[in-house]
């Protein structure tokens, strides 16, 4: 008999900062398993041939040992957010606030950005986002994310349908991710990628990590954890004070007038 994973469930239910992920180790991989169970969906016919998922794969496998950053390499502080793709506070922190800390801290070269995944409930479907999202690569890996946060809800309504989500993620995956079908069959079999998922959720284990969305503040004088809420002004305040820590000005760069 078939176990498959009850996917019934509201966004409310998902949505809290305290959605916790399994400590389990074995467990997480079992789920990870049944994430093809939990997105099938009659309404994407035909299967890619062995050769065409191989060939994906092999495509995919590479460059899973980094981390994968917005922002110039070389900013002296880095904003660390483990967070959950099926997690609403993470999609409130990407659709609300970001957009201002971006424009105002990473465009501008002071802080560099990292997204680490976490999953949380509902844990299969929350596997399959992040696996698509690292399989999609370093250029289209924040797109990705930023697309799945913002069509949250419509991926939860997809869940919850009789077809599943398997044609919503997936079509997603394609425009947002340049995955083909058949990369993206072949991304939720990679082992390089389950183990890529797990590895992070071990180190959010080990810093003592209980929710999503997590964040930290990374420089030469340390790692410090910020407190819940956040918000724009709340992390702009705790973003100028560790640049002003390490001795870069916390005031927005001029840019210079065109030529």
């Amino acid at each position: 008999m078939t176990i498959v994973p009850n996917l019934a469930l509201s966004p409310r239910i998902v949505d809290h900062h305290s959605s916790h992920a399994r400590p389990w180790a074995g467990w997480l991989l079992c789920q990870i398993s049944f994430v093809m169970i939990v997105l099938s969906c009659p309404v994407m016919a035909g299967n890619a041939s062995e050769t065409t998922l191989a060939q994906a794969t092999q495509t995919i496998s590479k460059s899973m040992n980094s981390d994968w950053s917005l922002g110039s390499p070389t900013a002296r502080v880095s904003l660390i957010e483990y967070g959950s793709l099926t997690c609403g506070h993470c999609a409130q922190l990407n659709n609300e606030v970001l957009p201002s800390i971006k424009a105002n801290y990473i465009d501008t070269g002071r802080l560099r950005y990292v997204f680490r995944p976490f999953p949380t409930a509902p844990m299969p479907l929350s596997l399959a986002l992040h696996a698509l999202t690292r399989c999609s690569g370093p250029r289209a890996y924040y797109k990705l994310a930023d697309a799945f946060f913002r069509r949250q809800n419509e991926i939860f309504a997809a869940a919850q349908g009789e077809t599943g989500a398997k044609a919503t993620v997936f079509a997603i995956s394609e425009d947002f991710g340049g995955l083909s079908f058949a990369q993206s069959e072949a991304c939720l079999k990679d082992e390089a990628v389950k183990k890529w998922i797990m590895v992070h959720v071990e180190q959010g284990q080990e810093i003592g990590l209980t929710g999503t969305p997590t964040l930290f503040l990374e420089s030469a004088k340390g790692r410090t954890k910020l407190d819940f809420p956040y918000d724009v002004a709340t992390l702009s305040t705790a973003i100028d004070r560790a640049l002003l820590a390490i001795g870069t000005s916390s005031a927005k760069p001029i840019k210079g007038k065109k030529r």
